[in-house]
């Protein structure tokens, strides 16, 4: 050690302060731009793909071939979309209205038509409201069809009705009463509104925080997306553990700045099913005092009930100190209708910064918990209904039959030569793939839809899933056969095209994200474009 440092103080001996220095920094910075492009060399290689991707659009050419792509896709599923076309169109108002009886049975002939493809055992998620309950909600629906929760003097049993929703869907997540909340318009309106709390709590806490940002697993929903993007604030995702599927609490820790105000977990996610360490992201965000929020929304009604039935459910919610805020959808698993979500806040301070207030309006003091003004006191009268009507036992059968639904298809998918479930998914989702490089799972997709299946398409990586509601009690054999017989189909004609298959394979292979973005604003426009 002493001839090593002799020799290496002979070596700089006689050289200036300001050179040696220069050189230690310089190769400091150096050596830390070599490593981050080692440890994010997946990134690099994907931006430089993306450059030479937007060169080789620059080619005289390349865009019209593009368009023309984009048009013929466009083309394909307008015939799919527009539907009802031997049916009266309206463009503009009617010069006199149609009657009362006219106009019931042009409903009845849409709604006839369309029944048999949603009212059906087949249909993964999208209807959750059993057969046997959908009576209980039209008429609870039917009896608040004018009310408004705006207006408190005119309706105070639909604020009744509110409150009790919320401190029901408290007790569901083991909130004390501390704990508050408000009712929204479904899961989105609820993400949303809890990011909009952590920026202003943490703007007003924080006044340096300036760029707030949330970091997420990749496989947080969409809204978390959306919501970032309405209200300012940057979206960190941070890629889920490539065997498990959770969340990563060692990446995400890595992802964490000074600007970070919040985490994000799910419970269970909507890809994959699969339910995040929230005790870890718990411990995380107490140490670094910031905002933890758990995505409830899928498996808010489903999941703790499930604990109750005696699953080995680690603890997701307030019991959880870390958590500050639940997001839960009653208008799935709490077979309420659409429109009905709950949003929890660890306590009142948290929820103040969703309010909204002003007393300066001419129209006079002007005050509404959300970002509706009025909202339908009829989806609330119906919300309270199913809750009441269902109970803690209702929502505790419901539970072990998608349970016992999610069992046998996990197992049966696992006994399929070809196929693999992904991760060890928790509540009404299961999520699989194709692991037979000649097998698109896409195009297995498309053959279990001409079987009458109705199932959700994902990628990153490309799979299949089911959301199990109460409907598919009895139905799991139905599905693994028909699915054995479509991944036959397929492996027995692995070229055919047609179906969700080419469309997300586009999407798979094309390095510009902004060019799938454009189709899928083109798309809206078609699906909010009248029939000529």
């Amino acid at each position: 050690m002493q001839q090593l440092r002799e020799s290496v103080n002979d070596h700089f001996r006689g050289s200036e302060p300001w050179t040696l220095i220069s050189r230690t920094s310089g190769g400091i910075v150096l050596g830390y731009g070599l490593l981050k492009i080692i440890l994010n060399f997946k990134a690099f290689r994907t931006y430089v793909i993306r450059l030479l991707f937007k060169a080789a659009l620059a080619v005289p050419g390349a865009q019209k071939i593009v368009a023309e792509k984009n048009q013929k896709m466009m083309k394909d599923l307008e015939a799919k979309l527009y539907a009802h076309l031997d049916l009266p169109k309206f463009t503009a108002l009617p010069p006199n209205g149609l009657s009362y009886e006219e106009t019931l049975k042009l409903l009845a002939t849409m709604r006839d038509r369309e029944a048999p493809s949603w009212d059906s055992d087949k249909i993964s998620g999208g209807i959750y409201i059993t057969k046997e309950h959908v009576d209980l909600i039209n008429r609870a629906y039917c009896m608040y069809t004018v009310s408004n929760p705006l207006h408190l003097d005119l309706f105070p049993s639909v604020r009744k009705m509110e409150a009790e929703v919320i401190r029901m869907t408290a007790s569901v997540f083991s909130g004390d009463d501390e704990v508050a909340g408000a009712m929204t318009s479904g899961g989105s309106e609820s993400i949303l509104m809890a990011l909009k709390v952590y920026r202003d709590y943490y703007r007003e806490l924080r006044p340096h925080i300036t760029e707030p940002e949330i970091v997420a697993p990749t496989t947080a929903h969409s809204a978390f997306n959306k919501g970032c993007q309405y209200f300012g604030l940057k979206l960190i995702s941070v890629p889920v553990n490539e065997k498990t599927f959770v969340a990563d609490v060692a990446a995400m820790r890595h992802a964490i700045t000074p600007n970070t105000v919040a985490l994000v977990g799910s419970a269970t996610n909507f890809p994959h099913g699969i339910l995040d360490p929230v005790e870890e992201l718990s411990a995380l965000a107490v140490e670094r005092g910031i905002g933890l929020h758990v995505d409830c929304c899928l498996g808010g009604f489903v999941v703790p009930f499930m604990k109750k039935n005696g699953a080995q459910i680690p603890d997701f919610d307030f019991r959880v100190p870390g958590v500050t805020s639940i997001s839960a959808d009653t208008h799935k698993f709490g077979q309420a209708p659409k429109g009905s979500s709950v949003i929890l806040f660890r306590n009142k301070k948290l929820r103040r910064h969703m309010f909204f207030a002003t007393t300066e309006w001419p129209g006079g003091l002007y005050a509404s918990p959300g970002m509706a003004g009025s909202r339908p006191g009829a989806v609330i009268a119906a919300t309270w209904a199913s809750l009441v009507a269902l109970g803690e036992n209702g929502l505790k059968k419901q539970a072990q039959q998608i349970a016992d639904v999610h069992a046998q298809i996990t197992k049966g998918i696992r006994e399929i030569e070809g196929l693999a479930v992904l991760g060890n998914p928790v509540g009404p989702v299961v999520a699989w793939r194709s692991t037979d490089s000649s097998v698109d799972i896409f195009r297995i997709g498309d053959a279990l839809g001409k079987r009458g299946w109705n199932l959700n398409s994902m990628h990153k990586p490309n799979c299949l899933h089911i959301c199990i509601t109460a409907r598919h009690a009895g139905r799991a054999a139905d599905l693994l056969n028909d699915l054995r017989q479509a991944f036959a189909e397929v492996k027995s004609s692995p070229n055919a095209h047609g179906g969700l298959a080419p469309m997300y394979g586009m999407a798979a292979s094309l390095p510009d994200r902004s060019i799938i973005s454009g189709f899928l604003y083109d798309f809206l426009d078609l699906v909010l474009k009248a029939p000529k």
